[in-house]
């Protein structure tokens, strides 16, 4: 599986591009077939600073493409 960390808008840390590979290294338990996954760090300056920075993960499975996201006031 390939993953491929990207910020828009923050500057991605080490820490944060480590605890990103270490929670997509788990995935192929449970699909095998994960053949791409790309993770997107951002921060939007306009929502209110509960729901500001936020993760979205896109997956490439099987040739079928899967995308989940999430909001938090600090992601790492």
């Amino acid at each position: 599986m390939q993953i491929i960390t990207k910020g828009k808008n923050i500057r991605l840390t080490d820490s944060m591009r480590a605890l990103a590979h270490e929670k997509l290294a788990r995935l192929p338990r449970y699909v095998q077939e994960i053949t791409l996954a790309e993770v997107e760090f951002s921060v939007e300056t306009a929502k209110s600073v509960v729901d500001r920075e936020i993760v979205e993960v896109t997956m490439e499975v099987n040739g079928q493409v899967l995308r989940a996201d999430a909001r938090a006031g600090d992601v790492g």
